[in-house]
């Protein structure tokens, strides 16, 4: 139960942070083609990242400015799918320990609103702590859960 609150806690702060601060652009025109299908690529700085963490009772929430690069894939003008690359730096405001991200996101989209995001992501900290882990956000119902979370520290 302290994982559901906890990670709906989070929920809404990450949503309030975005809407604050994040410079995410809009959606890029669909490809210059007849039938809109194909794939744009695009990158961007996002200013608002944010990584729950959950070990053994440890809760953290890693932040920072990160660097994007995504390719949006068309079909009937319409966005499908996203798969973005997401790396940089991000801090543990409780640890002070940095960590370098290498997180790599695979989203569906129900007409120009992205339904689920299913993510990996790597960060290895500079005070000997790891989290390898995968998560899965359904955007349409605010839910978010760990799939997988490996926790090494020295």
């Amino acid at each position: 139960m302290k994982t559901k609150t906890f990670l709906l806690l989070c929920l809404f702060l990450v949503i309030g942070l975005t809407q604050l601060f994040a410079q995410i652009p809009p959606l890029p025109p669909p490809p210059d083609n007849k039938t809109g299908n194909g794939a744009v690529t695009y990158s961007y700085t996002w200013d608002a990242y944010w990584q729950p963490i959950d070990c053994d009772g440890f809760e953290d929430n890693l932040i920072g400015i990160v660097s994007c690069r995504n390719v949006l894939f068309y079909k009937n003008g319409m966005p499908i799918r996203a798969n973005t690359h997401i790396y940089g730096t991000v801090k543990s405001p409780k640890t002070n320990e940095e960590f370098k991200l290498n997180e790599k996101d695979k989203g569906e989209y129900i007409g120009l609103e992205q339904s689920m995001v299913y993510w990996h992501f790597n960060l290895i900290g500079n005070l000997g702590t790891h989290y390898i882990g995968a998560m899965t956000w359904n955007c349409l119902t605010g839910e978010m859960w760990f799939d997988k979370l490996i926790c090494i520290s020295k």
